[in-house]
């Protein structure tokens, strides 16, 4: 595979193939994606014909999946039963909007997906529920699922928070310029990238706390939204919403941190690269300390996720993707 992701509750798993290569005259043996129980059961697959999927998104039961196209620049949204719900044509001229998967609300009935400058929402019978434009074109974009919140931040390093009517209800300023934004927890509170420190805001958009350092983990969309990992100098640090600082976890001789998954039960796991192209997945504890580890392929951490109830691990391997226990035997 691909691309893999998960429902955030892992009841569902969605694994798409590489894409057909032009010096390869054959046909692939299996469907261009395919959706999966926790358990690596096979549930079905989405008709694709000749068009190029690009990237998906469950919802947080797996009930839906969203997914987006590169021919033809559509993003369709299914049941994972699957069949097809509604499906919007998105158009992407002034900016990255396209790297960033179309959003599902909790209940699976309302999908967010962006335009240039246009936020669209799309509801399952296949009517625009809302659509609103930001002045300058959408840099990244984050839905809080429960509450329908969606946190977006602009080339000129504003952030905006919109309801999925269009509404705005808070915005922070150009200065300090903001790289990017996420949602933390389910309360409202979230957290800003201005250059080098975190700021952690609280639902009313106040500054909490801050820290010297950079966010590390999967798309918001894809991670537990309970607690942010945030690099300084003084290691990894595992922070709650508020920006309580909850462990540290200090990396080894040359280890470089470059991915967190966490979930509910406390079980985390960190990638860290060492040497040139090495790169190791340590299992972590609720306390911070190793359970076990495993090497994997470099370019797939992108792929390596964790369920909510931390009892199955996804690895990227040289022979494709493994999922693992809780305790790291590989399951299939």
């Amino acid at each position: 595979p691909d691309f893999l992701c998960a429902s955030p509750e892992g009841d569902r798993i969605c694994t798409m193939r590489s894409r057909q290569s032009m010096r390869y005259g054959g046909d692939f043996a299996t469907h261009a994606i395919r959706l999966w129980t926790p358990r690596a059961q096979p549930l079905g697959h989405i008709a694709s014909t000749e068009a190029v999927s690009s990237t998906a998104c469950l919802s947080p039961h797996g009930r839906h999946l969203a997914v987006g196209w590169h021919t033809g620049g559509l993003v369709t949204l299914h049941e994972s039963a699957p069949q097809e719900l509604a499906t919007g044509v998105p158009r992407w001229r002034e900016s990255n909007a396209f790297r960033y998967p179309p959003m599902v609300t909790a209940d699976g009935t309302k999908m967010v997906y962006l335009d240039g400058r246009r936020v669209r929402v799309l509801a399952d019978d296949g009517v625009e529920a809302a659509r609103y434009e930001l002045d300058v074109p959408i840099r990244t974009a984050a839905l809080e699922p429960t509450r329908g919140l969606i946190l977006s931040t602009d080339f000129k390093g504003a952030a905006q928070i919109h309801d999925l009517s269009g509404t705005l209800i808070h915005s922070l300023p150009a200065s300090p310029a903001v790289a990017g934004a996420r949602w933390l927890g389910h309360e409202g509170a979230f957290l800003s990238i201005a250059s080098k420190p975190g700021r952690f805001h609280d639902a009313q958009g106040k500054v909490v706390t801050s820290l010297n350092g950079g966010g590390l983990g999967p798309h918001p969309q894809q991670a537990y939204a309970n607690e942010i990992a945030i690099v300084t100098r003084d290691g990894v640090k595992i922070c709650a919403p508020d920006g309580t600082v909850i462990r540290t976890y200090t990396p080894q001789g040359d280890e470089r941190p470059m991915r967190y998954c966490g979930s509910a039960s406390g079980r985390s796991l960190l990638a860290l690269g060492t040497g040139m192209v090495k790169v190791v997945c340590r299992c972590l504890d609720a306390e911070g300390d190793e359970e076990w580890s495993a090497t994997v392929v470099p370019l797939g951490t992108m792929t390596m996720c964790i369920s909510r109830d931390g009892s199955r691990v996804v690895l990227p391997g040289r022979g494709g993707l493994q999922l693992r226990d809780g305790s790291g035997v590989e399951i299939a």
